[in-house]
């Protein structure tokens, strides 16, 4: 029988950072994971970019969520050993009225994050635009090396149990959640991912998940060093090889690449590129995304020691972190309140 204060469910991005958290706390807790359910965190590219392009304004929150996931990262990287944040410069292809937008925005707040505007800049092998804005304080984190190395962790430390969560063997007595007669916790945070909507607490915390699709490619654009961004995105993997991103699918079940799929991706490739290309992977997962896609955080309303953190959508990377450490501070601090905005029962109490 393991008996432990906090038992996580799920180690896709969200369950590894707050478990890193976890681990620098010197907390008693064990984590549960999935050897059957896929994990979208791992398919996701992990881009980063403080801009959104439609009607271009700066991203939300981005002044709080990008010095945590600076932090967060540098600091895991050092715990692991291995790199996973890369800041790296996008490019955004602007057409005229992009490019009368980005211009007269330049000394309002997204102004911040645009680097030069390039009128006419021609890049080998991408088909011409009127102009290019770079973009600052943009990159990628490399997902799956973070949760492979915070995953050899908690193997080492034995604290990891790799099982199917049966919802049905859960029993809540003597202030304990007990889970057949494996597994004893005091309290419980569900870190699962899109998997939650199966969960009989808190599928109806407004979860609306939705599927995303890229591809890798191999073509000949060579010198590549920045993050090309269009109606998808084109980020360098290697020696002539990116990866191509990303499509938004709603009403989906089926969390696996489709062929049917392709031409949401190829189309709008093809009109970024102008040289032929190879695909040599097609990838697909399902986005735990909320329907205001902001992330659901804290208990639920009918027993405080069950928990959740999830609801990071196709931003999972700025939004981890910050909420790791809400929650940190909610575990720790029993005064704390997490902020409405985020905590689940603005859905569960409506």
């Amino acid at each position: 029988m393991i008996n432990t204060k906090y038992l996580l469910i799920g180690q896709g991005l969200a369950g590894s950072v707050l478990a890193w958290q976890m681990l620098e706390h010197q907390m008693d807790f064990h984590v549960m994971d999935s050897p059957s359910l896929p994990k979208s965190s791992m398919v996701a590219a992990g881009l980063y970019n403080p801009l959104m392009f439609n009607s271009l304004r700066v991203a939300r929150m981005t002044d709080k969520l990008w010095p945590e996931m600076h932090k967060t990262y540098s600091a895991i990287e050092k715990t692991i050993g291995k790199r996973i944040l890369h800041p790296m410069k996008s490019v955004k292809m602007l057409n005229d009225e992009e490019l009368s937008d980005w211009q007269s925005k330049q000394q309002s707040p997204p102004g911040k994050y645009i680097g030069k505007i390039l009128p006419q800049m021609q890049i080998s092998g991408i088909k011409p635009f009127s102009a290019v804005g770079f973009i600052l304080e943009s990159g990628y984190v490399d997902i799956p090396q973070l949760i492979d190395g915070i995953s050899k962790i908690l193997h080492q430390k034995k604290l990891m149990i790799i099982e199917d969560l049966d919802y049905s063997s859960m029993e809540y007595q003597n202030e304990r959640f007990e889970i057949g007669n494996q597994i004893s916790a005091k309290n419980i945070i569900f870190c699962e991912g899109a998997a939650v909507i199966k969960n009989p607490w808190f599928k109806n915390a407004g979860f609306h998940p939705n599927k995303g699709e890229i591809i890798k490619i191999e073509t000949e654009l060579n010198d590549i060093e920045y993050i090309i961004r269009d109606k998808v995105f084109l980020l360098p993997s290697g020696k002539k090889r990116f990866k191509v991103g990303a499509s938004y699918l709603h009403n989906q079940t089926n969390g696996l690449p489709e062929k049917k799929n392709l031409p949401l991706l190829t189309t709008k490739l093809e009109q970024l590129i102008s040289i032929p290309y190879t695909i040599t992977d097609h990838k697909a997962g399902m986005r735990p995304a909320v329907k205001d896609r902001i992330p659901v955080l804290g208990s639920h309303t009918k027993n405080k020691n069950m928990m959740i953190m999830n609801g990071m959508g196709s931003k999972g990377v700025v939004y981890a972190p910050y909420c790791a450490k809400i929650m940190m501070d909610y575990l720790t601090d029993e005064n704390y309140t997490i902020p409405q905005f985020m905590n689940v029962q603005r859905y569960l109490t409506k």
